[in-house]
């Protein structure tokens, strides 16, 4: 996959108030305005990087991309700030936290800067720069492509509600069916399919706790999903029925999952990507030091490292996509790990719902 240098305006917005008035008061009106302009190629993304704030994406090379859009855009910043700034925030306790993430992210910016509260900035870079920390300009690429397809998806969810639980778990699983099933003899492994990541991510995750704090999270998930688990199946039946009958917002979810893995599939067969991608082939952990199950998902039994079939490949990368995408919709890490455990269960307890769901997802 050949890439062409692309060039892109940043817009980063320093704001620490409640996301359902960000998305609602100013990404909503922007994007109408935006389309109304002909202007479709941008992404959003959340970071707690020196304050927590959103980076707006924008090709730069887009031939609808001109001054009217860069004044419409500073237009837009500068009104909502005014009428709807976000509350101060404890720095000192912020700076704290940051030095935290730094650490676990092995991040390189500077923990004790905070830029403003309600400020902005604009920046130009291009792919070349954006992709340093991948492996090629393609993977970054890919990345951007499917964000600015995400997009939409997520500003029409804030504007239809703040409680987004049915939506993820409905938007995780259609991202889990995307991934073509087929058989493992090992017990725990099950099937091979998109599920089982998130049977490895919960387990990869858990295994890092102290042993006290792993039975505790055991405790806590698992009354969670007895409380919970009906509901959670009646909502993919709910998706199911929605699919079904056409209903536009889930129809078009499943079609931007389902090409998206198609998009990654394409990358998977002519090398763009790889199992470990964007860190190096030879990047994986070193048997003694994973859970025995993902020395079982991850090493042969002679103690090589195992390569996975193309559909793996393509789905681990959206899969990637996805979870960085989740603190769109204001999902904590915790959170994110209740998915990963209640999303296995439920497939494995209620698979003929998961493979309905996968039915209706393909045919929509």
């Amino acid at each position: 996959m050949k890439s062409i240098i692309m060039n892109i305006t940043t817009l980063r917005i320093n704001y620490s108030g409640a996301s359902e008035i960000f998305f609602r008061e100013f990404l909503a009106p922007l994007q109408r305005d935006l389309s109304s302009h002909y202007f479709y190629r941008w992404r959003i993304h959340r970071s707690w990087e020196n304050g927590p704030h959103f980076n707006l994406d924008f090709d730069a090379d887009d031939a609808f991309f001109g001054q009217d859009i860069c004044d419409l855009l500073l237009h837009r910043i500068q009104t909502f700030l005014v009428t709807h700034p976000s509350p101060d925030f404890d720095i000192p306790n912020y700076v704290e936290k940051q030095s935290r993430l730094k650490k676990m992210e092995a991040s390189t910016m500077d923990p004790d800067w905070v830029h403003a509260n309600n400020s902005y900035a604009v920046s130009t870079s291009n792919s070349t720069t954006l992709a340093a920390r991948y492996e090629s300009p393609a993977q970054w690429e890919s990345i951007f492509e499917t964000e600015i397809n995400l997009r939409s998806h997520v500003i029409a969810q804030w504007q239809h509600s703040h409680q987004h639980k049915t939506y993820l778990t409905q938007l995780l699983t259609l991202l889990a069916c995307t991934m073509p099933p087929y058989p493992s003899s090992d017990v725990e492994i099950n099937e091979y399919n998109g599920f089982l990541s998130f049977h490895a991510n919960y387990r990869f995750w858990h295994h890092t706790l102290p042993l006290a704090q792993q039975e505790e999270i055991q405790h806590k998930f698992s009354a969670d999903y007895s409380q919970e688990e009906s509901n959670a199946v009646a909502q993919l039946n709910q998706l199911i029925q929605a699919l079904h009958e056409r209903e536009e917002s889930r129809v078009s979810l499943a079609g931007f999952m389902r090409d998206s893995f198609l998009n990654c599939m394409r990358l998977a067969i002519d090398g763009t990507i790889h199992e470990r991608s964007p860190y190096p082939r030879e990047s994986l952990k070193p048997q003694n030091q994973l859970s025995p199950f993902h020395q079982r998902l991850f090493y042969t039994e002679s103690g090589q490292a195992k390569s996975f079939v193309p559909s793996f490949v393509a789905y681990r990368w959206l899969l990637n996509i996805i979870y960085r995408n989740l603190p769109l919709f204001d999902t904590p890490p915790i959170a994110r790990q209740y998915f990963n455990f209640s999303l296995d269960k439920i497939q494995r307890e209620h698979r003929s719902v998961v493979c309905a769901v996968r039915e209706s997802m393909l045919q929509a």
